[in-house]
């Protein structure tokens, strides 16, 4: 009896550590999903901020090209905006690859090209604004202007790409944690079943048992209740009989008592 109620303890703790490991496990899986959906979107947002600076810095040379071939002043607003924008955007994506060595490389060398494009669109404008319009004529049909876009484009492309590349790896991690939660949480629910199935099994008949017990002690003392009643309409039965013995008996001794009077007064 001993050794089977030592097996069940064991059994039990077994199952409860058991339990405790699944569930250290669904929380880390869960803290792993977390962190994954966390690169995601920081993924996301280093690409919209390549693509937002990327694309400014080609509203700024349509505005450039506006104002050369229209002299008008508006057309520079995408200009001004790019150029007073672009060190809080620059600083934006600098500390958004912070700890990616190859991006921070890629970034400086952005920042290196697009500092020659922001000067040579200054050179033309203020050769436009100065009225020197053939020498404007000039430095556009070297071409420079377009081999800097080139340029940026090209490190934004690659920039891009090595983003697509982190973007795949932490998309297939953060499936790979969401699948491994899902079996952990499914193992856990199923371990909860048979730990309440086992539980059911162990103490079922012993809360049968008990019941069965109660039952019997109600029925006992039911019938010990009943029992000390009919003893107890015994004893009064008897004491009724015995009173009536006792008059029987005072009735002949009173009877006798006559009798014994009769007797003296004939003597």
């Amino acid at each position: 009896m001993k050794t089977n109620q030592k097996l069940k303890i064991k059994n039990f703790v077994w199952l409860a550590v058991s339990l405790l490991i699944i569930l250290a496990l669904i929380g880390v899986s869960f803290f792993k999903q977390s962190r994954s959906s966390r690169d995601l979107v920081h993924t996301w947002e280093v690409k919209n901020t390549i693509s937002n600076l990327i694309s400014s810095i080609k509203d700024a040379e349509t505005g450039q090209r506006g104002y050369i071939i229209t002299s008008e002043t508006d057309y520079l607003a995408p200009y001004h905006t790019t150029t007073t924008n672009y060190e809080r955007k620059l600083n934006e994506l600098k500390k958004l690859a912070l700890v990616d060595s190859v991006q921070i490389n890629n970034i400086n060398k952005l920042d290196s090209l697009i500092q020659l494009k922001f000067k040579q669109l200054d050179n033309s404008i203020s050769l436009t604004e100065a009225g020197n319009d053939s020498l404007v004529l000039q430095i556009i049909k070297t071409d420079l202007g377009k081999l800097y876009m080139d340029d940026i484009r090209s490190v934004g492309k690659d920039m891009s790409e090595l983003e697509e590349e982190q973007l795949a790896i932490r998309i297939q991690k953060f499936k790979n944690w969401r699948t491994l939660s899902i079996i952990l949480a499914l193992a856990s629910a199923l371990l909860v079943i048979y730990c309440l199935v086992k539980i059911y099994r162990e103490v079922y008949p012993v809360f049968s048992e008990i019941v069965e017990t109660r039952k019997e002690l109600h029925n006992a003392s039911a019938n010990l209740a009943e029992t000390v009643a009919q003893l107890k309409l015994a004893q009064e039965e008897k004491s009724a009989e015995l009173e009536e013995q006792t008059i029987m008996i005072d009735a002949q001794k009173l009877k006798i008592q006559q009798l014994e009077e009769e007797l003296s007064k004939l003597k």
